[in-house]
């Protein structure tokens, strides 16, 4: 425990400077909109079903650690950040005791023991693949779920082997993690290479370990396939029978062939596999790969990355002392499974491009990690018996592991300290990408330099001609710049690429007003009325388009269709400044219709 602390302390000094940075790329939605939604939201609500960019998602217990510091009336970067940084540290105390569980063997002296499980957890720590989840506070997700899956992990490890508490505690632990992402899932496939680690058979693997793996785990088997049951029973009853994956923007199509599929697979799992074997090439944030994808390209990083995964299979095979980091490895590959993009993951806004950002090594790593001791171990008794100063030899290859590590987090964490900064070295790392420009342009509108953002957007639709949001960006920008005209043609394009977006309708609608065009308006708004609505379509947004269709209506010297829409709009609407919006039109047609 001591250690352990030891390990996360060294973590939270090395990371610290990060309370200064600001909010950044989807952070903004935090305090921008989810926070802003909550006050006309019940908490049951803002848990299940949340506004902004967490609508299509199902994480009640990522939700809970937003939600407890909104609440709180945290709105600044520092305290999120902060805790972010605290479950990171929690996450390299829990993965040190999981080592120290694991190299519990008679052998091995506690001196050495607790060094290697310290070495572990210090590794996991400050690994440079891991500075996304920690400095980006909206990759929450991925250190909450690891939290929870170490918590199963060491219960796995410290309980009675066949016992029920053992089985409830890493089936709690494992639905908790899904509960906060759904990529926990690979624990399922990583976990019985953590019990054949834990066998250590030193012939051949057969069916008798396997056997033995059965008949030893099987409560905690049917406990995680429990949990998973629960798992997708709630988010049965929340989302409905397509379980929210109707409101993302599948890849699948833009990938076609099944060898293309197949290069998809493969470079995901180098792209994870080399940037965790060799972190110091400064990874840029939500890395993506463009579809199609070229396979001379990938082919040096796939076959180093076969390579390994070939030698690791040969020595779990075989057996002896190579065999316990080898299934530790294959651990680390198994949890890489559900971001391998074997269902594509969308990407952050072009579904031309996939998803391998490293953040979704958060888990799969602490596999890798608890490997390195027993790698150690074995580098440590060879090199003794060949070299004559091995052990310093090996010390000294870990001292510069570890500097290396320090130095490239403490080079990383200023690159992220606002939108300007990460995008534009986002940009120079990996090249242009639409959705870095449209957050540069984010960025410079929230910076009131309105044609710097208008320049940045223009970029991104020049890159991506059907980015729906760059369109309705560049619409309000022209808009705030007096360019009506400009701006009603930059919604209508928006429209063309999104005809359910309500707020661009609304935007559009109030244009076409202005320039006297209310039947324009009329038209686009009851075409948003008579389109088809998804199950969980939320009655607020139904409230705003009619609050504007009476607002149309009464331009167009309708006032008793407009009272009609503004009573509908006044049982809908939630939200106190459209209520009062609604209450004041709703005053005024009644005034006007009495005379």
């Amino acid at each position: 425990m001591a250690c352990g602390l030891l390990a996360a302390l060294v973590t939270l000094a090395l990371y610290w400077p990060v309370r200064e940075n600001d909010f950044v790329w989807d952070d903004w939605a935090i305090v921008d909109r989810f926070a802003d939604g909550l006050a006309a939201m019940s908490w049951q609500e803002a848990l299940l079903r949340p506004p902004a960019e967490y609508a299509v998602l199902f994480r009640p217990l990522l939700m809970l650690t937003f939600l407890l510091q909104l609440w709180a009336g945290q709105t600044g970067p520092e305290s999120f950040h902060i805790v972010n940084l605290l479950i990171h540290a929690g996450n390299v105390l829990l993965l040190t005791l999981v080592a120290w569980r694991l190299l519990d063997e008679p052998s091995l002296p506690p001196t050495q023991r607790l060094v290697l499980a310290s070495l572990c957890g210090l590794i996991y720590g400050i690994h440079p693949a891991l500075t996304e989840p920690v400095i980006f506070i909206s990759a929450r997700a991925d250190v909450v779920m690891t939290c929870m899956l170490c918590l199963a992990a060491l219960g796995d490890q410290s309980l009675q082997e066949g016992s029920r508490q053992r089985a409830l505690a890493v089936g709690a632990g494992f639905l908790a993690a899904l509960l906060s992402k759904e990529t926990a899932v690979g624990f399922l496939a990583a976990l019985p290479f953590l019990h054949l680690a834990r066998l250590r058979p030193q012939a051949p693997l057969g069916l008798h370990p396997l056997r033995t793996l059965w008949a030893s785990h099987y409560r905690v088997y049917a406990a995680l396939l429990g949990a998973l049951a629960l798992y997708f029973a709630a988010r049965f009853a929340v989302l409905g029978p397509a379980f929210g994956l109707t409101d993302m923007d599948s890849p699948a199509r833009y990938i076609g062939s099944f060898g293309q599929h197949a290069l998809v697979v493969v470079a995901s799992l180098a792209q994870h596999i080399g940037n965790a074997l060799w972190p110091f090439q400064n990874i840029a944030p939500g890395r993506q790969l463009p579809l199609p994808i070229d396979a001379m390209e990938v082919l040096p990083t796939a076959a180093a990355s076969a390579a390994v995964i070939v030698v690791a299979l040969l020595a779990a095979w075989k057996g002896g002392a190579g065999r316990v980091p080898a299934l530790l490895f294959l651990a680390f590959v198994a949890a890489l499974i559900p971001v391998a993009n074997i269902v594509p993951i969308p990407a952050v806004t072009d579904p031309r491009e996939i998803g391998v950002a490293s953040r979704y090594l958060t888990f799969p790593l602490v596999f890798a990690c608890l490997a390195v001791p027993f790698l150690v171990r074995s580098a440590d008794t060879a090199l003794a018996k060949r070299v004559r100063y091995g052990r310093a030899f090996l010390g000294l290859i870990l001292a510069v592991w570890l500097l290396g590590s320090a130095a490239n987090v403490r080079v990383i964490i200023p690159l992220w300290k606002n939108d300007a900064v990460m995008n534009t070295w986002a940009i120079r790392q990996d090249g242009p990408s639409s959705w870095r420009y449209a957050n540069l342009g984010a960025y410079y509108v929230r910076q009131w330099e309105l044609p710097k953002a208008r320049d940045a957007y223009l970029r991104a639709i020049e890159l991506h001609p059907d980015y729906h949001f760059a369109w309705y960006a560049l619409g309000a920008i022209e808009t705030s710049l007096g360019n009506y005209e400009s701006a009603i043609r930059a919604h209508r394009r928006a429209l063309e690429t999104n005809p359910d977006d309500y707020m661009n309708r609304i935007r559009l609608a109030v244009l076409e007003r202005s320039r006297n065009r209310s039947q324009t308006a009329v038209e686009l708004l009851e075409e948003a009325l008579r389109r088809p609505r998804d199950p969980h379509f939320d009655p607020q947004y139904e409230g705003r388009i009619r609050l504007h269709l009476g607002l149309a209506y009464l331009d167009s010297g309708r006032s008793q269709e407009a009272e009609t829409q503004f009573s509908a709009a006044h049982a809908l609407v939630r939200d106190p400044g459209d209520r009062a919006a609604v209450e004041q039109a709703l005053q005024a047609v009644r005034a006007r219709n009495k005379k």
